[in-house]
């Protein structure tokens, strides 16, 4: 944690330099406030400005944009819609999100409120999560807790101005992982007047969550700070899930055209369970205890140097630990311990060029280290990138053109470019299409684990000739408004090569008769291919409803099966009824699952049957500060399994205050 301040400390020596000509400057430059950044937007005309800062997105192309202008398929959750829904956490509000596929921890050790997100098919080490531009680390659902996958249910709703969901290669903008998309939480800033709120909620699997958040804004300074605290049984009888989070965001403006932002986080879990299964006719119970940090810092220095530009220095660190202990109860117990720690600096500067353009272009550097010493790994890499993106307007007609160099010192060299052409046919008929390049680097397991011993006959090994996964993404869409409807229609590819898996034949006999090495190659190919559908209409004021279909076609090119817990079809529908007089705020949502295989391998794959599962909200607020709450989750006590046991019915019901 000390170098993260450390980084915290060599920012503010930068501001030092900046400040006094920024405040020199001031004078003569108007804030952003009082005028915008004179961009495409305002060859459009008028109306534009009018458009509230919830339509806007600024993660698709880095620069902030109206909803209707990025390219790409791009859904924003805004904090209205997180406060109707009675939302808890990014997980909560991005489960709704039409091609968003959520995992849950589940049985046999998984942490139940653990949940990671994948997009267009594939799995969430294929989606890239950012908090305010920062990349996460830590906490997911895979191999129990893992840095390669992040835990949505550590933000919490309160922290939350909104997300943004682009879906679609991103990798030509933000690099490794962003092969599906990327997921953006945007969180709070500073209020101006003085705020608290404070909740508390119980509910099935004995869970206990208790919240608080207070902001203020004196003069240039501002601070907003949340803590959440939660406690939960696990599925598994003996099985116990703790955790702690505290945010913090401080602001100050040194100038209205110079302003330092820093997000100070803290997230630690508690996880002990017990579980057994049969194997061979002999019942094996084993027991675990986990352990997990992640410390990190993301501090923001904005700067405007005039009316036209804009010029943004980002430096950030995340520091992740696990440990973990345990085995089958009658063996000796086994220790575990990683850690994965990542700083990253990086500038862009925005400034329109010639007549129709906007230009971005930006650097950044990173610096990762991982140690597992049971894998024998304790490696670290410097990675050099370079983006630029330019957008031009020609209306009706907007192009994107973007493209980014990626250079990692363990592993070489990786180009991405990507290109987007919107048509606004009439103000209420828009058309899409994008193509672009992605990549996912291989992580420090796949490249470097050294004869790591799984069961007693089994030797993997890492390969550190690994090549990244690439990969080509399709996009087309179309959007029509008429009213109070929208409709919403796209088609999506990603063909995806030099996949990295394990190699099962690399040595037979390695340690006698029915032993063997695996490692890892380059050797798989895949796509995903499919069809996305939203409808969502407002039929009162109080009353709104949407719906949403997802069909996607997924194999693995090898083996010429389904990628693994990929259903084929996926429908989500919603009913919002907002809190009258008389009436309580209803939120009933439901969703249908289709059938899945469990594994890409033909002789060990089994396919789960679909289901459907029915949620409903109620809240109610007394005395224009107190809320009353009531969450019901799987109403019909459906039976599912996603990889291990779905919790069942559960129900979680509280009360909050705000000032």
């Amino acid at each position: 944690m000390r170098k993260i301040f450390k980084m915290a400390t060599a920012l503010f020596v930068l501001v030092s330099f900046l400040v006094l000509p920024g405040v020199a400057l001031a004078e003569g430059y108007t804030s952003a406030k009082e005028e915008k950044v004179k961009t495409k937007e305002e060859a459009k005309g008028e109306e534009k400005e009018a458009i509230k800062l919830e339509d806007m997105t600024v993660t698709a192309t880095k620069t902030e944009y109206a909803l209707g202008d990025v390219p790409g398929t791009v859904s924003v959750i805004t904090k209205e819609e997180i406060k109707d829904a009675n939302i808890e956490s990014a997980a909560d509000a991005l489960r709704w999100v039409t091609g968003v596929r959520l995992k849950k921890g589940g049985s046999r050790g998984r942490n139940p409120n653990s949940v990671t997100v994948g997009l267009l098919g594939l799995p969430a080490e294929y989606t890239l999560v950012l908090v305010n531009g920062q990349r996460v680390i830590g906490g997911g659902t895979d191999d129990a807790l893992t840095p390669q996958s992040v835990d949505l249910e550590q933000f919490p709703a309160e922290i939350i101005e909104r997300i943004e969901v682009i879906k679609g290669a991103g990798s030509c903008i933000y690099g490794n992982q962003a092969v599906c998309g990327v997921i953006n939480i945007i969180t709070k800033s500073p209020p101006k007047k003085p705020s608290f709120f404070a909740s508390t909620s119980f509910g099935t699997h004995d869970t206990r969550i208790y919240k608080a958040s207070h902001g203020l804004t004196i003069d240039k300074f501002g601070y907003y700070l949340n803590y959440t605290r939660r406690e939960a049984d696990g599925l598994d009888s003996g099985s116990e899930n703790n955790s702690d989070n505290v945010f913090a965001r401080l602001s100050y403006d040194f100038s209205p055209s110079l302003k330092l932002t820093m997000e100070p986080r803290y997230y630690q879990q508690d996880n002990t369970y017990t579980y057994s299964y049969s194997r061979r006719g002999r019942v094996r119970v084993y027991n675990y205890k986990d352990k997990s940090e992640t410390q990190g810092l993301n501090s923001i220095l904005d700067w405007r140097p005039d009316n036209l530009s804009k010029f943004k220095i980002r430096l950030s660190g995340n520091e992740y630990n696990q440990e973990r202990e345990g085995g089958r109860i009658g063996s000796p117990a086994q220790k575990y311990e990683q850690d994965n720690d990542r700083y990253e600096a990086e500038w862009s500067y925005t400034r329109p060029f010639f007549k129709n353009n906007v230009i971005t272009f930006g650097y950044q550097y990173s610096k990762e280290k991982y140690k597992y010493p049971n894998y024998k790994i304790d490696k670290e890499q410097i990675l050099n990138g370079g983006f630029i993106q330019d957008e031009i307007n020609f209306a009706p007609f907007t192009i994107t053109l973007a493209g980014r160099v990626d250079d990692y010192d363990r592993w070489g060299t990786v180009f991405c470019p990507r290109a987007g052409v919107n048509y606004q046919a009439t103000d209420n008929l828009k058309f899409g299409v994008s193509v672009g390049k992605s990549f996912k680097a291989p992580s420090f397991r796949e490249l470097y684990q050294d004869g790591w011993l799984m069961g007693s006959r089994i030797w993997m090994f890492g390969n550190p000739d690994l090549d990244p996964e690439e990969a080509i993404g399709y996009q087309a869409g179309v959007e029509y408004r008429y009213g109070n409807l929208l409709m919403q229609c796209s088609l999506f590819r990603n063909d995806l090569e030099d996949m990295i898996e394990w190699d099962r034949n690399y040595i037979e006999d390695y340690m006698g008769p029915g032993t063997s090495a695996w490692k890892t190659r380059n050797i798989s190919k895949a796509h995903t291919q499919g069809i996305e559908l939203n409808l969502g209409m407002a039929f009162t004021d109080n009353l709104k409803g949407s719906l949403g279909y997802t069909f996607v076609d997924s194999e693995n090119e090898e083996t010429e099966t389904d990628l693994a817990y990929t259903p084929n079809h996926e429908l989500k529908v919603e009913l919002n009824y907002k809190e009258s007089k008389y009436l309580p705020h209803i939120n009933l949502r439901g969703e249908y699952v289709g059938k899945r295989y469990t594994s890409t391998t033909r002789s060990s794959r089994e396919r789960e049957d679909d289901y459907i599962l029915a949620y409903i909200k109620f809240s109610k607020i007394f005395f224009k500060r107190y809320k009353a709450f009531l969450s019901i989750d799987n109403i019909f006590n459906t039976k599912y399994d996603e990889g291990s046991e779905m919790p069942g019915a559960e129900f979680l019901g509280g009360v909050s205050v705000n000032f």
